[in-house]
C-alpha cells in the first residue's frame, strides 16, 4: 500500500481495500441503529439524493482519494478471522456495500467481478454483515451469492421499472425480511442507486481499484490509538433499545452455544448441504423461514407492526416450552408463573427452569414440521377440512398463547408430537381424532394445571402407539390409556374394532362423529344397536356376515334418528321445537340428571353457563356405561323406537308421542305445556319433601322460582283467559325460600282492596289440590266480623270457609278449569 495514504489521523482506505488487502469481515454491531440512509420522508430523502450525488460525482470525475470523512471502530478476532467493528461509519458503509454490489451487477468485467467476489464472499456468507438482526445478515448474504436478472425488472404500480420489487420477487427472498427496517432500507437505497447509476457500467472498475481507489473513508482502529467504546458512545449516541424477543433471542442465542447436541443440523447454501451447530441453525432458521411462514400467518389479528409480530413468535415458543415443561417433573407454582399474561424473558425462562436442551430441539423440530408443512403459504391443512380438530384455528391460538381450553392445547400437543416422530402419514388423522375425542372437554374433564399435565404425559406415553393407535385400540391385549375418561376409552376401542371391519362401518362411525352435538360420543347408539353388549361378551366385533349386516342396520337407525333429533348443536337444535324430544321422553319416563341440594335438571338448556354443557346434557346422560343413567337411556330408545317417531318429520312425530301424555301428574304438566321448560333457563327443578316442585329460573332457590302447578295452571289456564284480563292478576314468582309462589289477584269492592292467592298442596308428587286463599288487603281483616256482609255472602255462596288459623277464607279445588271459572265470578260478583 502506497505510504502517502497514511495520515497522522487514520489510514486512507476504499471500501474494498478492507476485504482485498486486509481480509477483514466488516460486522455492524447490535449497539448500532438501523441502517437509515434508506429510510422514506422528505428528509431522508434528501440526505440520501445528496450522499448519491456525490457519489456519483466522485466516480464520474474519476479522481482518486476522495475522502467521505472518518470511519471508527476496532478489530475483533473470531473463528472466521478479523472482523472491523464500525462504531461510526455504519451507515456509509452500508451504501458502498450496496453501491458496490449494484454496479457489480451491471459492469461486463468479467475478470474484476470474478475477484471482487473471491473478495467478499467467503464459504456462501458476505463478509459485510450485519448483527442487529439476522435478517439483516442473511440478507446481506442472499443479496451477495444470488444473481438478479436486471434485463427483466418488474413494474411497479406507476407502470415503472423497480429494482426493489425484482429482488422481492426473488426465490431466495423471504418474505419476513420485509419486517427489517435495516432491510427495507437496504432495498430503498437499491431502488434509488439503480435510478441515479443506471448505464454506469464502468464504474465498478473505478470504485475498486486497488491503486487509485476513488472513494475512500480515513479508517480509525480505537485501540491502535487508545480510544474506547464508550468514549465514542458518549460522544455519538445512536445506540438503539433492542425489543424484548431480540433481547431474548440474543441471550437465547448465547445459551445455545453452551449446549451440545448429537443431532445433526443440516442447511442447504447454493445447493451444497452444510452441517451446523444447534446455535447457529437456530439463529438462521428463526431470522429467515421459520419467522417467514410466521408473517405469511400475520393477518390473523390485522397487525403487521414489527414488535407485535415479534410478539407471536414469542408466543409459539412460550407453547411449546410449556408442553416441554409439563412433561418433566415441573413446579405447579412455576408453572402458573409460565402461563401468566406477561411474556417471560430470557432470564425468567431459567429461573422457571424451562431451558433445557430437549425442549430447544422440541422446539426447533415443531418450527421445522410446520414449516415443512406451512411454508410460505400461511395455511395448515394437513386433516380434512370435516376432521374436528381445527389445526389452523388452533396454531393461530398458539400465536397468540390463548386458547379455548385445555383440550385444544393437549390436541395440540399430540399434533405436533405426531408429525415430528412420524410425518404426515396415513394414520395421523385417526390418531388426531382418538385424541381429540379423549380430550373433549363433554368426554373428559380437564379444569386444572396439574390434569393439564397428566394429560399431557398420557398422550407422550401414547406415542409409541400413534401411527397404529386403530390397531392398538381393537386388540384383545389389556390396552392401558391413563387420565382420560374410561368410559370414553372404552368407545374408542369399540369404534376400532369395528372401523377395522370395512370402509362401511368407518365411514358411518366418522359422520356420526363429526355431528355437531355429539363431540366424539356416539357410544349410546352403539348401546342402542346392540354392539356394546356383543363387545361386553366377546372382546371384539368379530361376527359374521349377516349379523354385520343387521348391526351396521341397526347402528345406522339409531344414528339417523339421534342425529335428527340433536341436530345441529348444544345451543342450536332445530329440530326440538317446544321441547317437543324432552316432553316425549318423559312420556316414557322420569329421565331428570341429578344434582346436587334436590335439585335435577331437564336437559333442556342450551345455556353455557356453569358447565351446562358438560354435565347437565342428553351428552351426558347417554355416555357409555353409565349405569346410573341405564334406565334412562333406555326410555331415550323407546322414543326412537316408537312406530310413530319419523326422522324425516321428527318435530311433528314427536308431538304425536306427546299427546298420549305420562303416567306420573308432573311429568304430565312437561308433557302438555312446553312453557314449562323456558322458564327454567338452566333447566333446574327442585323437589321439595315430597310436598312442591319449583322451577328454577337460574341455578339455585336464591334466584326467582315458581312452583310446578300453580304456574301451569297459569300459563295453562288463566295467563290468556280473556274473562281474566286484569293488571291486577298475575303469577308471583319467589326468591326465597320461605316465599311461597302463587297466582295473585287484587279485587276491589266498593272502596276496600281484597287479595285472592292460590298455592298448591302437593302429595307424593301426585296429587295435587289448589288451595284458594282470599283475605281483606287494608284495615281491620282478623275476625270474619271485620268482612263486608255482601263479601261473605259471595264467598260462602262460592264455598268458601273461614279458616281461624290463617284469619283467611280459603276453599280448595282440583278441577283447572272450575278454578278459572270461580275467579271470573269473583271478578264480576265482588266489582
Amino acid at each position: 500500500m502506497n505510504s502517502d495514504i497514511i495520515t497522522q489521523k487514520g489510514e486512507r482506505l476504499s471500501f474494498y481495500q478492507l476485504f482485498a488487502e486486509f481480509r477483514y469481515r466488516i460486522v455492524i454491531p447490535i449497539i448500532q441503529r438501523e441502517y437509515a440512509q434508506g429510510r422514506t420522508g422528505n428528509r431522508a430523502t434528501e440526505v440520501r439524493s445528496q450522499f448519491l450525488n456525490a457519489l456519483y460525482d466522485y466516480l464520474e470525475e474519476d479522481i482518486p482519494f476522495r475522502d467521505l470523512d472518518f470511519i471508527y471502530g476496532n478489530l475483533s478476532t473470531d473463528e472466521t478471522g478479523i472482523c472491523f467493528i464500525p462504531l461510526d461509519g455504519q451507515q456509509r458503509l452500508t451504501t458502498l456495500f450496496l453501491l458496490h454490489r449494484y454496479l457489480y451487477l451491471i459492469s461486463n468485467d468479467v475478470h474484476s467481478k470474478q475477484e471482487y467476489l473471491k473478495n467478499v464472499v467467503l464459504e456462501g456468507k458476505s463478509l459485510f454483515t450485519y448483527k442487529t438482526r439476522q435478517s439483516a445478515s442473511d440478507f446481506c448474504d442472499a443479496l451477495m451469492t444470488n444473481d438478479i436478472d436486471l434485463s427483466e425488472l418488474r413494474q411497479d404500480e406507476n407502470g415503472k421499472q423497480s429494482l426493489s420489487l425484482t429482488i422481492k420477487n426473488q426465490h431466495w427472498f423471504f418474505r419476513s425480511w420485509v419486517l427489517d427496517p435495516t432491510v427495507c432500507s437496504m432495498l430503498v437505497m437499491l431502488e434509488a442507486i439503480h435510478v441515479k447509476f443506471q448505464g454506469k457500467h464502468d464504474y465498478f472498475a473505478r470504485l475498486i481499484d486497488l491503486n487509485n481507489p476513488i472513494i475512500t473513508f480515513l479508517f480509525m482502529n480505537l485501540k491502535k490509538y487508545r480510544l474506547t467504546d464508550e468514549l465514542y458512545i458518549k460522544m455519538n449516541s445512536r445506540g438503539k433499545q433492542l425489543t424484548s424477543f431480540e433481547n431474548f433471542k440474543a441471550q437465547y442465542g448465547k445459551y445455545l452455544e453452551t449446549l451440545e447436541s448429537e443431532q445433526d443440523f443440516k442447511l442447504s447454501f447454493n445447493g451444497k448441504e452444510t452441517s451446523l451447530p444447534l446455535q447457529k441453525y437456530f439463529s438462521h432458521r428463526i431470522d429467515t423461514c421459520w419467522t417467514d411462514m410466521l408473517w405469511s400467518c400475520r393477518d390473523i389479528d390485522g397487525e403487521t407492526n414489527y414488535n407485535l409480530f415479534d410478539q407471536k413468535i414469542a408466543n409459539f415458543i412460550r407453547t411449546i416450552f410449556t408442553f416441554h415443561y409439563v412433561t418433566t417433573n415441573y413446579d405447579s407454582t412455576n408453572l402458573k408463573a409460565l402461563r401468566e399474561k406477561e411474556l417471560p424473558s430470557f432470564n425468567r425462562y431459567r429461573e422457571l427452569g424451562v431451558l433445557t436442551k430437549e425442549s430447544t430441539l422440541f422446539l426447533i423440530d415443531a418450527f421445522d414440521i410446520l414449516y415443512a408443512h406451512i411454508g410460505n403459504s400461511g395455511k395448515l391443512e394437513l386433516l380434512s377440512q370435516k376432521h374436528p380438530f381445527h389445526e389452523s384455528k388452533t396454531f393461530e391460538n398458539s400465536l397468540r398463547y390463548k386458547f379455548e381450553n385445555y383440550a385444544e392445547q393437549i390436541c395440540f400437543y399430540a399434533y405436533l408430537k405426531y408429525l415430528i416422530r412420524y410425518g404426515c402419514n396415513g394414520n395421523f388423522a385417526d390418531w388426531i381424532r382418538v385424541v381429540y375425542n379423549l380430550s373433549h372437554p363433554n368426554n373428559t374433564i380437564t379444569n386444572t394445571q396439574e390434569e393439564f399435565a397428566s394429560a399431557i404425559r398420557s398422550i407422550d406415553k401414547m406415542l409409541p402407539i400413534a401411527d397404529h393407535i386403530i390397531d392398538y385400540l381393537s386388540s384383545d391385549k389389556n390396552v392401558e390409556i391413563s387420565y382420560f375418561s374410561s368410559w370414553q376409552v372404552k368407545e374408542e376401542k369399540i369404534k376400532a374394532c369395528l372401523i377395522l371391519r370395512n370402509e362401511n362401518w368407518r365411514n358411518a362411525i366418522l359422520k356420526t362423529e363429526q355431528h355437531g352435538y355429539f363431540t366424539g360420543q356416539i357410544g349410546f347408539i352403539l348401546s342402542f344397536a346392540g354392539i356394546t353388549e356383543f363387545y361386553k361378551c366377546q372382546a371384539n366385533c368379530n361376527w359374521n356376515e349377516d349379523e354385520d349386516k343387521l348391526f351396521f342396520e341397526s347402528f345406522s337407525m339409531y344414528a339417523e334418528k339421534s342425529s335428527v333429533v340433536f341436530a345441529n348443536s348444544y345451543d342450536k337444535r332445530i329440530n326440538n321445537k317446544n321441547y317437543c324430544f324432552e316432553r316425549a321422553v318423559l312420556t316414557k319416563g322420569d329421565y331428570l340428571s341429578e344434582a346436587s341440594a334436590n335439585r335435577w335438571n331437564l336437559l333442556s338448556s342450551s345455556s353455557s353457563r356453569n358447565n351446562i354443557p358438560r354435565d347437565y346434557s342428553w351428552r351426558r346422560l347417554l355416555r357409555l356405561d353409565d349405569s346410573s343413567n341405564q334406565q334412562k337411556q333406555l326410555w331415550v330408545k323407546a322414543v326412537f323406537d316408537d312406530m310413530r317417531f319419523d326422522a324425516l318429520y321428527p318435530t311433528e312425530s314427536l308431538e304425536k308421542i306427546c299427546k298420549d301424555g305420562a303416567t306420573e301428574m308432573w311429568r304430565n304438566e312437561f308433557v302438555r305445556q312446553s312453557k314449562l321448560f323456558d322458564y327454567s333457563q338452566q333447566g333446574f327443578i327442585t323437589f321439595i319433601n315430597d310436598t312442591s316442585i319449583m322451577l328454577l329460573k337460574e341455578s339455585q332457590m336464591n334466584h326467582n322460582h315458581v312452583e310446578l302447578f300453580t304456574y301451569a295452571l297459569w300459563i295453562n289456564y288463566i295467563e290468556n283467559e280473556e274473562r281474566l284480563l286484569s293488571n291486577e292478576l298475575y303469577y308471583s314468582s319467589s326468591r326465597r325460600c320461605e316465599d311461597i309462589p302463587c297466582v295473585f289477584f287484587k279485587i276491589r269492592s266498593g272502596k276496600t282492596d281484597y287479595n285472592l292467592q292460590i298455592t298448591s298442596e302437593v302429595k307424593d308428587y301426585r296429587l295435587v289440590t289448589f288451595i284458594i286463599d282470599f283475605w281483606k288487603a287494608t284495615g281491620r281483616n282478623k275476625r270474619i266480623e271485620d268482612y263486608n256482609l255482601d263479601v261473605i255472602e259471595i264467598l260462602k255462596i262460592n264455598k268458601f270457609n273461614w279458616d281461624n288459623e290463617t284469619c283467611e277464607f280459603r276453599k280448595k279445588m282440583k278441577s283447572h278449569k272450575d278454578i278459572v271459572t270461580l275467579l271470573h265470578l269473583l271478578s264480576i260478583e265482588l266489582s
